[in-house]
Protein backbone atom coordinates (compact mmCIF):
# COMPACT_ATOMS: atom_id res chain seq x y z
CA UNK A 1 0.00 0.00 0.00
CA UNK A 2 1.24 3.37 -1.00
CA UNK A 3 0.27 6.18 0.96
CA UNK A 4 0.54 9.96 0.24
CA UNK A 5 1.53 9.38 -3.51
CA UNK A 6 0.48 11.47 -6.72
CA UNK A 7 -2.30 13.83 -5.48
CA UNK A 8 -2.12 12.85 -2.02
CA UNK A 9 -3.57 9.47 -2.78
CA UNK A 10 -3.77 5.74 -1.29
CA UNK A 11 -3.24 2.90 -3.62
CA UNK A 12 -2.02 -0.41 -3.65
CA UNK A 13 1.60 -1.17 -5.68
CA UNK A 14 1.95 -3.88 -7.47
CA UNK A 15 5.45 -5.59 -7.64
CA UNK A 16 7.25 -7.39 -10.24
CA UNK A 17 8.23 -11.11 -9.02
CA UNK A 18 11.32 -10.41 -9.75
CA UNK A 19 12.38 -7.93 -7.08
CA UNK A 20 9.62 -9.57 -4.34
CA UNK A 21 12.90 -10.91 -2.45
CA UNK A 22 15.18 -7.70 -3.06
CA UNK A 23 12.11 -5.30 -1.48
CA UNK A 24 11.66 -7.76 1.10
CA UNK A 25 14.90 -7.86 2.46
CA UNK A 26 15.03 -3.89 2.03
CA UNK A 27 12.14 -3.59 4.33
CA UNK A 28 13.59 -6.07 7.26
CA UNK A 29 16.87 -3.52 6.50
CA UNK A 30 14.83 -0.56 7.70
CA UNK A 31 13.20 -2.24 10.61
CA UNK A 32 16.40 -1.09 12.52
CA UNK A 33 16.52 2.20 11.96
CA UNK A 34 13.38 3.51 13.84
CA UNK A 35 13.90 1.81 16.86
CA UNK A 36 17.78 3.61 17.03
CA UNK A 37 15.83 6.77 15.97
CA UNK A 38 13.23 6.48 18.73
CA UNK A 39 16.53 5.83 21.12
CA UNK A 40 17.69 8.91 20.42
CA UNK A 41 14.56 11.10 20.67
CA UNK A 42 13.49 10.76 16.96
CA UNK A 43 12.29 8.41 14.86
CA UNK A 44 8.55 9.81 13.55
CA UNK A 45 7.83 9.61 10.19
CA UNK A 46 5.34 12.17 8.78
CA UNK A 47 1.58 11.81 8.58
CA UNK A 48 -1.09 13.63 8.21
CA UNK A 49 -2.84 15.82 11.32
CA UNK A 50 -6.20 14.23 10.71
CA UNK A 51 -4.62 10.68 10.42
CA UNK A 52 -2.34 11.11 13.79
CA UNK A 53 -5.67 12.26 15.53
CA UNK A 54 -6.86 8.74 14.60
CA UNK A 55 -4.33 6.64 15.42
CA UNK A 56 -2.41 7.97 18.07
CA UNK A 57 1.19 7.03 18.00
CA UNK A 58 0.94 5.85 14.01
CA UNK A 59 4.00 8.05 13.06
CA UNK A 60 6.06 5.88 15.41
CA UNK A 61 4.80 2.40 14.55
CA UNK A 62 7.06 -0.20 12.34
CA UNK A 63 3.83 -0.38 9.74
CA UNK A 64 3.95 3.58 8.83
CA UNK A 65 7.83 3.95 8.11
CA UNK A 66 9.35 4.99 5.07
CA UNK A 67 10.48 1.46 2.86
CA UNK A 68 12.74 4.32 1.55
CA UNK A 69 14.02 6.50 3.98
CA UNK A 70 16.92 9.18 3.99
CA UNK A 71 20.26 8.93 5.45
CA UNK A 72 19.57 11.46 7.76
CA UNK A 73 16.40 13.02 10.20
CA UNK A 74 15.50 16.94 9.62
CA UNK A 75 13.64 19.75 10.71
CA UNK A 76 10.14 19.39 9.20
CA UNK A 77 9.15 23.15 8.12
CA UNK A 78 5.48 22.87 9.38
CA UNK A 79 5.77 21.67 13.05
CA UNK A 80 9.23 22.23 13.68
CA UNK A 81 10.26 18.94 14.48
CA UNK A 82 12.73 16.59 13.76
CA UNK A 83 11.68 14.03 11.55
CA UNK A 84 12.51 11.09 9.11
CA UNK A 85 11.57 11.78 5.51
CA UNK A 86 11.30 9.48 1.96
CA UNK A 87 15.12 9.21 0.25
CA UNK A 88 14.70 12.56 -2.29
CA UNK A 89 13.65 11.96 -5.82
CA UNK A 90 16.88 13.50 -7.30
CA UNK A 91 18.73 10.13 -5.42
CA UNK A 92 16.30 7.89 -7.74
CA UNK A 93 16.73 9.66 -10.67
CA UNK A 94 20.70 9.41 -10.26
CA UNK A 95 20.43 6.08 -10.14
CA UNK A 96 18.25 5.40 -12.70
CA UNK A 97 20.25 7.40 -14.83
CA UNK A 98 23.66 5.42 -14.11
CA UNK A 99 21.76 2.30 -14.39
CA UNK A 100 20.95 2.93 -17.97
CA UNK A 101 24.66 3.93 -18.90
CA UNK A 102 25.79 0.97 -16.77
CA UNK A 103 23.50 -1.43 -19.20
CA UNK A 104 24.77 0.23 -22.46
CA UNK A 105 21.23 1.55 -23.18
CA UNK A 106 21.50 4.19 -25.67
CA UNK A 107 18.04 5.48 -25.77
CA UNK A 108 17.10 8.37 -22.98
CA UNK A 109 15.71 6.94 -20.01
CA UNK A 110 14.15 8.35 -16.66
CA UNK A 111 11.89 6.68 -13.77
CA UNK A 112 9.25 8.14 -16.01
CA UNK A 113 10.55 6.01 -18.67
CA UNK A 114 10.41 2.96 -16.29
CA UNK A 115 6.94 3.57 -14.36
CA UNK A 116 5.43 4.37 -17.85
CA UNK A 117 6.79 1.03 -19.11
CA UNK A 118 6.12 -0.80 -16.49
CA UNK A 119 2.28 0.37 -16.39
CA UNK A 120 2.50 -0.57 -20.26
CA UNK A 121 3.56 -4.05 -19.85
CA UNK A 122 0.77 -4.59 -16.94
CA UNK A 123 -2.00 -3.26 -18.59
CA UNK A 124 -0.98 -5.46 -21.73
CA UNK A 125 -1.18 -8.71 -19.36
CA UNK A 126 -4.16 -7.85 -18.00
Amino acid sequence: MVRGGQGLKAGLLFCPQNVEDELWRQMEAVKLLPQKDLEEGVGEVYISESLAGIIPGAAREIGWQLVFPAKWCSIYPRSGRELRHHVLESRWQRAVKRAVVQAGIDKKASCYTLRHSFATHMLENG
